[in-house]
């Protein structure tokens, strides 16, 4: 699996597989670390119970 990571307004986010044949994931955590540098799990926790999520993810 490749890692990369790509530079977003200085934060480093790190994408583990494959770019070209769009098969990748991008690390949910790198980003909330952004918000909250110590506790990103909490605002995963938030992101997650969000009713607009919610939604989303029964639309999905």
């Amino acid at each position: 699996m490749n890692n990369t990571t790509i530079n977003a307004n200085g934060t480093q986010i790190r994408i583990y597989g494959d770019i070209v044949n769009e098969n990748a994931y991008i690390s949910l955590t790198d980003i909330a670390k952004t918000k909250e540098k110590l506790e990103s799990r909490v605002v995963i926790s938030n992101w997650l119970s969000s009713y607009s999520t919610i939604d989303f993810l029964a639309l999905w």
